[in-house]
């Protein structure tokens, strides 16, 4: 039977108080007129299984593209003027890095990495951020739902498509490792972050952490590690750029990884980079950080 998750539901781990951190950015120049709200063109990052290439969503040419890890080769494998698509809702690799799975007009679409066999998976309307298991045989996603903040956690079986509700409300799906969980983040209250894991066998979900800030802020686009050690995510203040965290969960260490405006994090296969979307100055391309945020560089100049 499906559960619910408990409004007072009590984390196993130590909440986080992320208050120092977010009391600097409120009163620092990150703010600044040089942020650009609409800067965020290449979004969407997903690191290939293989290693060797990146897919992203380029929003000046509406295209899905690919590109290498130095940034060097690029190229288009998807119009978004495709009939029957059109906006896109994140994109997902197949364990194989044979497939790519995306949101396109509300459902979620499938072809190959080089572009080719476009097949459209579902036909439930308001459908995105699918998520492929590090098994293969699923497909987690979010339905978007007017009565729910964040909508709803669902999965799929990648091959018979059959669909199965996983929590009723929650966002930004992530398959851990072992397959069996999902990963999903809820901002039950404006100053709350919480991120759960739900079992798709059981359907018993556990909390992995609470993260609790300064009202105005949101948090999104969650993401668990490959080793299942770590979740990164932004955060979302109301009047200016959103900033990239990870947070530890054996340690309940938080790294503030970006310092400079960042979104849509997404890991790399062997949990050691983090690429993401730079959200300062107009840029909105692609970077690659260390998981400790020590180091960056440019990918993608859009």
């Amino acid at each position: 039977m499906l559960r619910s998750i408990p409004e007072n539901h009590t984390p196993k781990l130590h909440t986080i108080i992320i208050v120092a951190l977010l009391l600097f950015i409120s009163g620092c120049d990150i703010f600044a007129p040089g942020w650009d709200k609409m800067g965020a063109r290449h979004k969407f990052a997903s690191w290939s299984p293989s290693s060797e290439w990146i897919a992203f969503y380029d929003g000046v040419e509406n295209y899905i593209c690919l590109v290498d890890t130095t940034g060097l080769k690029t190229h288009k494998i998807m119009s978004m003027d495709t009939p029957g698509l059109s906006d896109i809702r994140d994109l997902t690799w197949s364990p194989d890095s044979r497939w790519i799975a995306f949101a396109s007009s509300g459902d979620i679409f499938r072809m190959t990495a080089e572009g080719d066999s476009l097949t459209r998976l579902t036909n439930i309307g308001d459908l995105g951020h699918p998520s492929w298991s590090r098994s293969g045989e699923y497909i987690a996603f979010q339905k978007w739902d007017d009565s729910v903040r964040e909508g709803s956690i669902w999965f799929m079986h990648a091959d018979t498509l059959e669909t199965t509700l996983l929590a009723e409300s929650g966002e930004s799906p992530s398959w851990h490792p072992d397959s069996v969980r999902v990963v999903f983040q809820k901002n039950q209250q404006m100053d709350q972050g919480h991120i759960y894991a739900v079992n798709i066998e059981t359907m018993e979900i556990d909390t992995l952490a609470n993260i609790k800030t300064s009202s105005g802020l949101y948090y999104h686009n969650a993401e668990i590690n490959p080793q299942g050690d770590a979740v990164v995510f932004d955060v979302s203040p109301l009047d200016g750029p959103s900033e990239i965290f990870k947070y530890n969960i054996a340690t309940t260490e938080l790294t503030w990884i970006t310092r400079g405006g960042g979104s849509y994090p997404s890991w790399s296969p062997d949990g050691k980079w983090i690429v993401y979307t730079y959200v300062w100055d107009g840029n909105g391309g692609l970077w690659i950080s260390n998981s400790d945020g020590t180091w960056k560089r440019q990918l993608t100049d859009p």
